[in-house]
């Protein structure tokens, strides 16, 4: 019984680590053009060419194909940039054009999606509780007593304990 209790908590954190949701890759349209930003490898895609782009404070710099440089410092009211010697704008897309890319809102997940997981997780918990609660107390003290019997108010509390869950499980999936 140890074992399985085990097993099923290094599987239940298993599913819970592989549901967290990261937006490593988005889309951003600047003047009908589409960028696609990897926050990962740090990079903008635009028709095949890869520009790289680091972050320092407030300063963005851009590293184009050719290892030039465009960069931006913003301060409160403004900034101001500069480029490389070797940069040329005619030959790849303007850097003002690929900061304004970077600076533009990350997309953000729907809340609700997150929640569908850990609503539905919540649920059945919530039903296993209500509905057999013997089981829940035996994993949790049951096996370590020989011969032990939970009272009345302890499975009362378990059953109370799973109305309580159902109630938020059901509140995070439709709300």
């Amino acid at each position: 019984m140890k074992k399985l209790l085990i097993c099923l908590i290094l599987l239940f954190g298993l599913i819970l680590s592989s549901c967290s949701v990261k937006n490593d890759k988005y889309e951003v349209a600047i003047q009908d053009k589409t960028f696609l930003i990897d926050t990962v490898n740090k990079t903008i895609l635009h028709e095949g060419q890869i520009y790289k782009y680091d972050i320092n404070g407030p300063t963005i710099t851009i590293t184009y194909p050719d290892n030039s440089k465009y960069w931006w410092t913003q301060q409160a009211n403004g900034g101001y940039g500069g480029m490389s010697d070797n940069y040329d704008e005619s030959k790849y897309v303007p850097g003002n054009i690929l900061i304004e890319a970077l600076t533009n809102e990350i997309p953000t997940t729907n809340k609700s999606e997150k929640n569908y997981f850990l609503g539905f997780i919540l649920l059945a918990l919530g039903i296993w509780s209500t509905v057999s609660p013997y089981s829940l107390w035996y994993l949790r003290y049951g096996w370590i007593y020989e011969n032990a019997e939970p009272s009345d108010v302890a499975i009362e509390l378990i059953r109370i304990g799973g109305l309580f869950l159902i109630l938020v499980g059901v509140i995070f999936i439709f709300v």
